[in-house]
């Protein structure tokens, strides 16, 4: 049976592989790996196959209908396949060479390559010698697609003098063009991943362009706190082409029986027209990260412009998510509105009284009213133009407290203005204002009520939860609990602190409406792809078997779209590549509803013939194929252990290719030492010409700011929001000193820092000017 399908020939590769190759070994295990992933993959396609012809035919002899099939256990191999290589590698370096490759120093630092603590391996790269922010490691880009792509970028960085925290970050330049990577702010002394990517359109030429490790720009550096040495190492910078994604499965139609599959979107991803067809290919729900929270509808200026009119009833203005609901209005997309109450995300100056954040809070009954009257006109404005698009709003977010004494209110209180201003049943009375305002403005439909919370399945963090939301219940305004569900791969679907175990808490004790509201995933430093693949797939098996179980759960959304638009940064926690390019966590939640929809399809068809007496022949036919087909699934599954068999075999080549090129290392190191004679008599000389080119740089280089024609170039946004801020940043050459900046024009629309931080403060334009010296620089910028 093996030989007929083909798969027996991997062992015989194998022996020949250890018997003929000898020094090919390394290559020989890598052309292994590609051979047995192509395998897999031709194993899986047989294996749906199969399957579909062994449950046509047992339905055929049995003629039990398709409610019984429940009996029949067919289970395919429980493994999640590793991806396929699907993005070009442009630089992947950790220095085991001993050798810098493509990386330099950059703007006079001095990069080398050094054996002191690396991250992993023997070696790591070393900046030194650094004068500014700007001055670091580099590398030029080359060999770019023509098409649009994303440019990711990786590594390890650790500095070990200066400040406790230092933000660390990768910016791309070309022809006086800046772009930040990635970045992220890490620990004196620790290695730490940084992470990140950037979307880059066809009409963009980045081949060429310098990719640069540097620290933030600062008006006041010092050598100290910006001029440290760093170290980097394990590398990796990759241009990945977009995934063509309509051939995915649609996970909104495969669970469309179950539940809304949603997904965050905010307004941002909105504005790209693959994101756009994406959502609505996959999803049945979305989610509006940020734009809906009161931070970015409450309008601060209107509000203390009139407050005989808005000091019980503020201002909104709701800009921030008009394209969301325009977007998922017209393509019948349903959306959870997030969120009504939350300590966070909602401006100081909304407790105050008179909005005056130098004054006192405001009263308990103030409070009351604003509150009130918050909600009702968010329901009111969005069931008036978008009617029945919003069909859950999360009215209350993370109010409950990670720990609490006993007896005592399971609120958050340190930090909660909502708390400290109405006191701790603030929660019960948002319920009671959403529920009388929905009802009132969504007569024909009803929207459902949630609270939504982290950390969620935590002993006493569960236990707060249900104990706020027992009275609400009591009082018929709430629906739902909606758990965030930012996890790792790691945590337990069972016991004390299992998943599951909160969901069926919530089931027993509430009695309520659950959805997965914020689901994330994240790796961990022991985790795959694979293996969080396979988490996915469990995770969604066991959501499902609790829905079987009575669980009411009507939702799971997905925190992102892809690991590049994920909050938690370098976690890779969602279903697909920042390339759009499906994951092992995607095909787990495909795997997760069981059989691929045609074979459903062929089921609900065959599952309603009937044998009769008549059908004798008829019926040792088909008990003939399905004990024929039934060989077939055990040989298929022999197969599969072969194959695992097969990739072990691999990793101990690839382990034992290693082990070879570490001794060629040594050996090397060895010969390199045994020079050190030979190389001494030349030191001197050696240093005297170092020191020749170092003097002679310098002169270049000091001749070079003389000669150079003093200019000012200002970068930063163009636009900023009435209320909000930006950074301007003045960069000269040729001249140097204190740059001044001012508004020559629109005083009234801005305000301006002597760093450069700009202030929207009403509507209109206004020019900026940078001076230093003789010089002067104007910068157009819009309040919006």
């Amino acid at each position: 049976m093996q030989r007929k399908w083909g798969y027996g020939i991997i062992m015989y590769r194998l022996q020949h592989l250890y018997r003929v190759l000898g020094k090919e070994r390394y290559e020989a295990a890598r052309g292994l790996r590609n051979y047995v992933n192509r395998e897999r993959k031709n194993m899986d396609r047989k294996w749906k196959k199969m399957t579909t012809l062994l449950l046509t035919a047992a339905i055929t002899m049995t003629g039990t209908g398709f409610d019984q099939l429940t009996e029949l256990t067919l289970t395919a191999p429980g493994y999640v396949y590793a991806a396929e290589a699907q993005d070009p590698i442009l630089s992947e370096e950790d220095f085991e060479s001993g050798k810098l490759g493509e990386w330099s120093g950059k703007d006079g630092a001095t990069a080398s390559v050094i054996t002191e603590n690396p991250k992993s391996g023997n070696y790591c790269m070393k900046v030194s010698g650094r004068t500014g922010t700007y001055t670091g490691a580099k590398m030029q880009l080359a060999g770019l697609p023509d098409g649009d792509y994303l440019l990711s970028v990786s590594a390890y960085v650790k500095y070990t003098d200066g400040p406790d925290k230092k933000r660390f970050q990768l910016t791309l330049a070309k022809d006086g063009r800046y772009a930040g990577v990635c970045g992220k702010e890490i620990k004196k002394n620790e290695w730490t991943r940084i992470s990140g990517s950037m979307t880059v359109s066809a009409d963009q030429n980045y081949n060429g362009a310098i990719l640069y490790f540097e620290t933030p720009w600062t008006a006041n550096p010092t050598a100290e706190q910006d001029y440290m040495d760093f170290y980097v190492d394990d590398i990796r910078v990759s241009a990945d082409p977009f995934a063509d994604t309509t051939e995915y499965p649609s996970l909104k139609e495969l669970y469309k029986d179950q539940f809304y599959i949603g997904v965050a979107a905010p307004e941002y991803v909105l504005g790209i027209q693959r994101y756009r067809d994406l959502i609505k290919s996959q999803y049945s729900s979305m989610t509006m990260e940020n734009e809906m929270k009161p931070a970015y509808v409450l309008d601060e200026n209107t509000s203390k412009s009139n407050l005989s009119k808005y000091q019980d009833h503020a201002a909104l203005n709701f800009d921030s998510y008009k394209a969301g609901l325009e977007f998922a209005s017209a393509n019948g997309i349903k959306m959870r509105g997030h969120t009504l109450v939350w300590h966070s995300q909602t401006p100081d100056w909304f407790f105050y009284e008179n909005y005056d954040t130098s004054g006192k809070l405001a009263s308990r009954e103030r409070m009351l009213k604003r509150m009130e009257n918050y909600i009702k006109d968010i329901i009111e404005w969005t069931e008036t133009n978008y009617p029945g698009t919003i069909y859950a709003w999360d009215v209350a977010n993370e109010a409950v407290a990670d720990y609490f004494g006993p007896g005592a209110a399971p609120m958050r209180q340190e930090g909660s203005r909502w708390y400290q201003t109405i006191g701790e049943d603030f929660v019960q009375k948002a319920f009671e204002y959403a529920r009388k305002y929905t009802t009132q403005f969504a007569p024909d439909h009803k929207i459902k009520l949630f609270y939504n919370d982290y950390n969620e399945y935590f002993p006493q963090k569960k236990a707060g939860i249900v104990k706020l939301l027992k009275p609400i219940k009591e009082a018929g305004n709430i629906d739902g609990v909606g758990m965030q569900s930012h996890i790792d791969v790691d945590w337990p679907l069972e016991g004390d602190n299992g998943y599951m175990t909160a969901v069926r808490t919530y089931k027993e004790e509430l009695g309520l409406e659950i959805q997965v509201t914020e689901l994330d995933i994240g790796m961990t430093d022991k985790a795959t792809i694979a293996s969080q693949g396979e988490y996915y797939q469990k995770f969604m098996e066991a959501l499902l078997k609790e829905k079987a179980n009575g669980a009411d759960i009507t939702a799971v959304t997905f925190w992102g779209l892809s690991d590049n638009l994920t909050w938690r940064g370098g976690t890779d926690c969602l279903l697909m590549y920042g390339n759009l390019g499906k994951k092992p966590a995607f095909d787990g939640v495909i795997n997760a509803i069981g059989d691929t929809q045609d074979v459903i399809d062929q089921i609900r068809t065959l599952g309603n013939l009937k044998l009769t007496g008549e059908d004798q022949e008829k019926l040792a036919q088909a008990r003939e194929a399905y004990e024929g087909l039934n060989e077939v699934q055990k040989a298929l599954v022999s197969n599969y252990s072969e194959l695992e068999s097969a990739e072990r075999d691999y990793k101990d080549l690839e382990e034992n290719a290693r082990i070879e090129e570490k001794r060629k290392a040594e050996e090397a190191k060895k010969a390199e030492e045994a020079k050190k004679a030979e190389e001494a008599r030349k030191a001197e000389e050696a240093r005297k010409a170092e020191e020749a080119r170092k003097a002679e740089e310098a002169k270049k280089q000091s001749q070079s700011v003389k000669t150079a024609e003093p200019k000012i170039m200002i970068t930063g946004k163009k636009k900023v929001k009435v209320g909000k801020s930006i950074k301007l940043k003045a960069v000269c050459t040729g001249v140097t000193g204190k740059v001044k900046w001012s508004v020559s024009k629109g005083k009234k629309n801005i305000k301006i820092s002597k760093n450069g931080k700009v202030t929207g403060l009403k509507k209109g334009r206004a020019v900026i000017t940078a001076k230093i010296k003789n010089l002067k620089k104007k910068f157009v910028v819009v309040v919006k």
